[in-house]
């Protein structure tokens, strides 16, 4: 029987990859790294003729994430530079090696070229090894992906997240992402050692992988939390895509996974919309996560999209008795009864409740010490004596979202 075939370090990297993809190419000497032959001769150590092509080398700059020349100098060096410094190496070695090929006549490879570079004219390297490229590959490769699953790490999502934001500002166009967390991970992972969840990780990474588009960027967010970012994608087809994905890995059969509350592991999804729900990269993360505590406190295994900028999936509450007084404080706190409850407001049942307009201080149980403020919307009389109202909450705070779903329950 013939030997396997060794894989690639870098095959499974998706097509739309733009620092292991670019790192393989120049490492392998391929031109087409570079978007244009012009802008290749002047990366390769032509002195860019006028204002134009300097912009072009700026812009081609720009495209690459943040840390690309520090990983790529490190890939082949083994040596760590700030990303300006590093910048300026890779020209510097680009030059020596056009001019080493001139002086001998043929190609003599980037890796000679810099080996020359660091060794001999800069004086960094002594003790010197011949390794195999591929292990330079899987150098670079491991410089933006996760060790266990195989998606990009979190630096490169951070990355690659606000480079998409800065190009879609520019054309006008939308982002949307996706954050994704297992359902009761740490149940299953106490239950049934870390050995099987390093194996559900993997596979809920990989189920996560098929059933995205090329072109989506799916990374692992940190533990069990995982994010995908869909550039030129309206937050509908980005909630069509997250159910796809709730549905796939609800699907798949887990090992021992009937330990779980539910039977069988899943996953719940947030999904937000640049600029709908946020204008950079911090306040997109911290919609999608909104959206996806909602999820999780909504019953878990189900997507929610953030709309404007507070709406949740509504939930019905008969028993939830809440204490309030009307501001300014008159010194008489009165009880109603909850229902339909979202974070943008809920309706109320009750003896006592003042007119529309009036501003309240509600006080949630288990959270009296941070009480939430709303405004009475609309109030009508009841059959029995009692009055129906609706209530809108006015300036919460994460905190209070967070302790107003715990109030609620599951």
């Amino acid at each position: 029987m013939p030997d396997a075939i060794p894989q690639h370090p870098l095959q499974n990297v998706p097509a739309d990859d733009a620092s292991a993809r670019d790192i393989e190419k120049i490492l392998d000497g391929s031109e087409d790294a570079i978007s244009t032959p012009r802008l290749a001769e002047i990366v390769g150590g032509d002195v860019p003729g006028d204002a134009r092509e300097r912009d072009l080398l700026r812009k081609e700059q720009e495209r690459r994430p943040e840390n690309f020349y520090s990983d790529l100098i490190h890939a082949i060096s083994g040596l760590q530079y700030p990303e300006d410094e590093a910048c300026k190496m890779w020209k510097d070695i680009l030059l020596h090696k056009m001019e080493m090929s001139q002086r001998m006549g043929r190609n003599v490879g980037i890796h000679v070229a810099a080996l020359d570079y660091f060794k001999n004219l800069r004086g960094e390297l002594e003790q010197v090894h011949i390794v195999a490229s591929s292990l330079l590959l899987a150098t670079a490769r491991l410089a933006i992906t996760d060790g266990l699953t195989g998606l990009y790490n979190h630096r490169y999502f951070q990355d690659r997240l606000e480079r998409e934001l800065r190009h879609a500002r520019e054309v006008s166009d939308c982002v949307s992402l996706l954050m994704i967390d297992i359902d009761f991970f740490k149940v299953y992972n106490d239950l049934n050692g870390h050995i099987a969840g390093d194996v559900a990780l993997r596979e809920v990474a990989e189920t996560i992988r098929s059933n995205v588009k090329e072109g989506d960027v799916a990374a692992r967010y940190g533990g069990e939390e995982f994010a995908v970012i869909m550039c030129d994608t309206r937050k509908e087809d980005a909630a069509g895509a997250a159910e796809r994905i709730r549905l796939a890995v609800e699907g798949v059969s887990f090992p021992s996974e009937e330990v779980l509350p539910t039977g069988n592991l899943t996953v719940s999804v947030g999904v937000a919309e640049f600029p709908q729900d946020a204008h950079d990269r911090t306040g997109l993360i911290a919609h999608a996560d909104r959206a996806l505590y909602v999820a999780k406190r909504s019953g878990r295994n189900r997507v929610c999209a953030v709309v404007g900028d507070r709406r949740m999936t509504r939930r019905t509450q008969h028993n939830l008795a809440v204490r309030w007084h009307v501001l300014p404080n008159d010194g008489v706190f009165h009880t109603f009864e909850c229902r339909d409850i979202s974070l943008e407001g809920m309706g109320v049942y009750g003896r006592e409740i003042p007119e529309p307009g009036r501003v309240i201080r509600i006080f949630l149980p288990g959270a009296e010490d941070d009480p939430v403020l709303g405004q009475v919307v609309w109030r009508t009389e009841k059959s029995d004596n009692g009055m129906a109202a609706g209530v809108r909450f006015v300036a919460l705070d994460k905190r209070q979202e967070r302790n107003l779903m715990e109030a609620v329950g599951p």
